[in-house]
C-alpha cells in the first residue's frame, strides 16, 4: 500500500521533518516528493477494497496544523512532533491495520533520527 515511488495523481506523502527549529518554523514545508517519503496513492484500496484513510485517518487525528486548527487536513500540512509520533506508532502496534509494517518501520525513523513527520496532501 505504501509506495517509495510515484507515477503521477493524487498523493498523499508522509515526509520526515528534518527541522530542528521552533514549532513555526517546522510548519514550513518547502519541498514535496522526498527520495525518503512514503506516498500512498489517493485511489488506493487495500486487498479488500477498503479505502487507505479508511484504516488509518483515526491515527491522524490531531496534528500540528498551520492555522492553529490541530485538525487534519487531508489536502494540507499536518506535522507530528515526537511524542505524536510515538503515540501513533503504540496505537499502529495494537490495532495493526493492514499493511502497517511498511508505516512503523518508517514512523521509527521520524523519531529516532528526525523531528517527527509531516502528513500532506499533495
Amino acid at each position: 500500500m505504501f509506495h517509495r515511488h510515484i507515477l503521477g495523481g493524487c498523493y498523499y506523502e508522509f515526509q520526515y521533518c528534518r527541522c530542528a527549529g521552533s514549532l513555526s518554523e517546522r510548519m514550513d514545508v518547502s519541498s514535496h516528493w522526498c527520495q525518503d517519503s512514503l506516498f500512498i496513492d489517493d485511489d488506493e484500496v487495500d486487498t479488500r477494497g477498503i479505502p487507505f484513510l479508511a484504516h488509518y485517518l483515526k491515527y491522524l487525528k490531531n496534528p500540528h496544523s498551520p492555522d492553529g486548527s490541530n485538525e487534519l487536513c487531508c489536502f494540507g500540512i499536518n506535522y507530528y512532533d515526537r511524542a505524536q509520533t510515538e503515540d501513533i506508532i503504540n496505537r499502529l502496534e495494537n490495532d495493526r491495520p493492514p499493511d502497517c509494517d511498511v508505516l512503523l518501520a518508517w514512523l521509527q525513523q521520524a523519531v529516532s533520527l528526525y523531528h517527527g513527520f509531516y502528513f500532506l496532501g499533495i
